[in-house]
């Protein structure tokens, strides 16, 4: 018998607010960010309809620096990762759960954060830059 497992997540859209980055007591550091990807389509009585589905990232290591250092709330992204879901306890509470995304990998998909369809030029992040300025994928340091 075969067995197939898979947890792959590809979503595209811009951040809601600027990420939040801390770190573990290790000294590792940890950034969170939510993206909202919008869908549009047309009902069968021709009105335009748009549905906005919101997905709360965690991006670890040199990847969580280098989301912190270069996006912003409503800049465009492209993010690739795996799914992962939390269970909290509280005393005297019900158990919740959270669905969240763990960043593998993610691209610029626009220059200043104000593109209209945003992907004409993905490029991988990392490194040290001048303001504004985004690298080459050979410049890339992971």
């Amino acid at each position: 018998m075969s067995s197939l497992n898979l947890n792959k997540v590809i979503f595209a859209g811009h951040l809601t607010a600027n990420p939040e980055m801390k770190y573990t007591p290790s000294g590792k550091a940890v950034t969170s960010f939510t993206v909202a990807s919008s869908h549009t389509w047309n009902s069968a009585e021709g009105e335009r309809k748009k549905n906005t589905t919101f997905l709360r990232f965690e991006a670890w290591g040199k990847t969580a620096e280098a989301i912190n250092q270069y996006f912003s709330k409503g800049r465009a992204i492209y993010v690739e990762g795996r799914i992962q879901i939390d269970k909290v306890e509280k005393e005297g509470a019900e158990t919740q759960w959270y669905t969240k995304c763990v960043v593998e990998t993610f691209k610029f998909v626009d220059s200043k954060g104000e593109s209209d369809n945003g992907f004409e030029k993905p490029v991988y992040v990392g490194g040290e830059l001048p303001d504004g300025e985004i690298p080459d994928e050979k410049d890339i340091p992971f």
